[in-house]
């Protein structure tokens, strides 16, 4: 990245040096000006090409695919409303990280306006809606399983979609093309 950025700033005072605008580069070899004119590359940025080329790194198909892509893990984010709605995510954030190897996933608690002081509680895994129920204001043991089971079926859906994708990934349904 250091290399890259001196090639950057040497090529960026050589070519105002030589009061040049709209620069394309042809190879490393020469800069093409804006008068169509071939203007040999000053020999240090000469230098600096030709040694990031020579220090180039090989990535084997595998280290690439590893590279690609960023593991945020388990994101959960809160939509509610109500103050029952707070108190519901909380308690659903707590026991929900503390279910081990879920893996990476997105997990949204939406709370919605339902009839009279009930609200609509919405739970999606991954843009998959997974848990729809009703959330009762004032009702302790009702609140305490609706956690519990809605823990259980969002680790159930993370873990089978794990498996699923692993299936997927699988030798048996890898081919050569060749019908």
């Amino acid at each position: 990245m250091k290399i890259l950025t001196v090639i950057l700033f040497t090529l960026a005072t050589a070519l105002s040096a030589k009061a040049q605008d709209d620069v394309d580069i042809d190879d490393n070899k020469s800069v093409r000006g804006e008068n169509d004119s071939i203007v040999a590359l000053p020999e240090k940025l000469q230098k600096a090409f030709e040694a990031i080329l020579e220090d180039s790194v090989t990535v084997s198909p595998e280290e690439y695919e590893a590279s690609q892509g960023i593991d945020m893990g388990l994101m959960i984010v809160n939509e509610t409303r109500t103050r029952y709605g707070a108190e519901f995510y909380d308690s659903f954030y707590q026991e929900l990280t503390m279910t081990p190897d879920l893996g990476s996933a997105n997990v949204f608690v939406k709370e919605e306006p339902f009839r009279t002081r009930m609200t609509r509680l919405i739970i999606h895994v991954n843009d998959v809606e997974v848990v729809q129920t009703i959330l009762r204001p004032n009702s302790g043991e009702y609140m305490e399983e609706l956690i519990k089971s809605s823990v259980q079926r969002v680790t159930y859906y993370i873990n089978n979609y794990k498996e699923v994708q692993e299936s997927l990934d699988g030798d048996d349904l890898s081919g050569s093309g060749i019908f």
